[in-house]
């Protein structure tokens, strides 16, 4: 597979041969008899629906195959068989960039957690410090160096996980969903690292994404994947003519005609006034004044750590402002227990795992209606609303990270909510289990309720909100209808933001 043009010399980089993959104590294949070659310094993109099992396959090639369950078949890196070597080995020569990353994050600063792993190969005092300026650098990432790991946002953490993967200077760098999580600005900056790895380095690179526009002009090669196979593989012109691919809307133009909203709003049922919150002496929100109707669909926007998760926790009552009011049904949160409003408000965490308390599918979609003394929803109904596993029994963190996400949607949604908040739902999601998500919410909403989420996903937001609140710097500082929003957007030059017209992936 793939051109002259990337092949380092005449040999095989990664090489899977009828390899197939179960979780242990699981009967379902993840993985199923999937061969692939790669060569030395190819760009490879992998995409498919959720669930498809590509974030299994990105673990497999790193060497984690024994430790998570029953491989068969082979897998060679660089020559190497890293199904019955040890990770320590294989980390030398695969490196992965996940989906979420403060599940890689190990230390407390920047330094120390770009430092870890050539500590860990026993290098010298000069070659490490090499190899961490060298890693901040390929991932734009030098500013932060001095900065504490939790202390940065979602886009800084991604930029070093890279860096920190960089470090160990890997033969391969897989990224696995890589910008799931962030904003447009965010997501440019690590489609501009790993295209300049592409430019720079020799190294041989796999990208597992839905984004495809951003990133398939520089691929060598693309394969898709469903139900555990390779579906189709060949030059990203090929398997994106393929129809499979267009059904699942991996090409489908981001804009469409706008669904017919019937603006019918009730009554004022969210109210904030003025407030404003700090973590310690770092202002988050500025004065927000804000209210909100029965029958909304808002859309909160704006970059990573400009105040718009802090904006969702002070309406539930998890942060209490320092200033200002905030009123749910006409009452005021600050009166009542979080327990007591999480009844009439309920929220999506951004984490998908961060959400999970039970054992089982079933237990998951039916905790929080039990939580409230609801009566629970059909679990086989749910199941197939959020395209979910069939079996009820399955162990939720065996989920691929996007079921994770709808089965988080799915338990929040059981107990209804009048006021529903969701940060980032889309994440981890293909296209058509996007669209079927926020057709359920604007369902939802259909019936009276509030819908406010936090995306940067154009497809939903200009068809199916009916208003975009933007922040920045912890103000409010566009609040109107999607047309007018981005037509702001564009005379301020915030043109990541607004959706492009694509028509085809390039």
């Amino acid at each position: 597979m793939g051109q002259d043009a990337y092949r380092v010399e005449d040999r095989v980089m990664i090489s899977i041969k009828d390899f197939s993959f179960k979780f242990k104590g699981s009967k379902e294949r993840i993985l199923d008899d999937v061969t692939l070659e790669i060569s030395p310094g190819e760009f490879m993109l992998v995409t498919g629906p959720s669930g498809c099992g590509k974030s299994t396959l990105s673990l497999c090639i790193a060497g984690f195959s024994r430790e998570l369950g029953e491989p068969e078949g082979s897998i060679l890196v660089d020559g190497k068989n890293v199904i019955d070597g040890n990770v320590f080995e294989s980390s030398s020569l695969v490196g992965i960039v996940q989906q979420d990353p403060e599940s890689q994050l190990v230390a407390l600063t920047v330094e120390e957690e770009v430092s870890f792993g050539p500590e860990n190969l026993n290098l010298s005092h000069d070659e490490i410090e090499e190899r961490i300026g060298w890693g901040l650098k390929m991932a734009k990432a030098d500013h932060l160096r001095k900065r504490a790991t939790y202390e940065l946002s979602g886009g800084e953490k991604q930029k070093i996980a890279l860096a920190s993967m960089l470090a160990m200077r890997p033969k391969v760098l897989i990224f696995d969903e890589p910008t799931s999580n962030l904003d447009p600005v965010a997501t440019k900056e690590i489609f501009d690292s790993i295209i300049s790895l592409k430019r720079d380095t020799d190294m041989t690179i796999v990208v597992m994404e839905h984004k495809l526009q951003s990133l398939i002009r520089y691929a060598d090669s693309m394969i898709r994947m469903e139900d555990g196979r390779i579906t189709a593989s060949g030059s990203p012109d090929e398997v994106l003519s393929t129809k499979d691919l267009k059904e699942y809307g991996m090409c489908s133009p981001l804009k469409g005609e706008a669904k017919d909203l019937e603006m019918r709003y009730g009554s004022v049922i969210l109210e904030i006034d003025d407030i404003s919150f700090s973590y310690g002496d770092r202002d988050v929100l500025k004065e927000v004044s804000f209210k909100a109707r029965e029958g909304e669909m808002i859309c909160i926007m704006g970059e990573n750590g400009s105040g718009k998760t802090t904006f969702l926790y002070t309406i539930l009552g998890f942060l209490r402002p320092d200033e200002g009011s905030v009123r749910v049904m006409g009452k005021e949160v600050r009166k009542n227990s979080i327990s007591s409003n999480a009844r009439n408000v309920g929220l999506v965490f951004q984490n998908p795992n961060h959400q999970i308390f039970e054992d089982s599918v079933e237990k998951e979609i039916q905790f929080a209606a039990r939580n409230f003394d609801v009566r629970p929803p059909d679990t086989g109904e749910f199941l197939e609303r959020f395209k979910l596993p069939v079996d009820k029994d399955k162990k939720p963190f065996k989920l691929s990270f996007g079921q994770k996400r709808r089965l988080n949607v799915a338990s929040v949604c059981s107990y209804g909510p009048k006021i529903l908040m969701l940060d980032e739902p889309f994440i981890g999601q293909d296209f058509k289990n996007a669209t079927n998500l926020v057709q359920i919410l604007d369902d939802i909403r259909d019936d009276d309720n509030l819908i406010m989420f936090v995306s940067h996903d154009p497809r939903m937001i200009s068809q199916y909100c009916t208003r975009i609140v933007f922040f920045e710097d912890g103000r409010i500082i566009y609040d109107d209808s999607p047309e007018n929003v981005f037509n702001m957007m564009e005379r301020d030059n915030r043109n990541e933001f607004i959706p492009k017209g694509m028509g085809e992936c390039t």
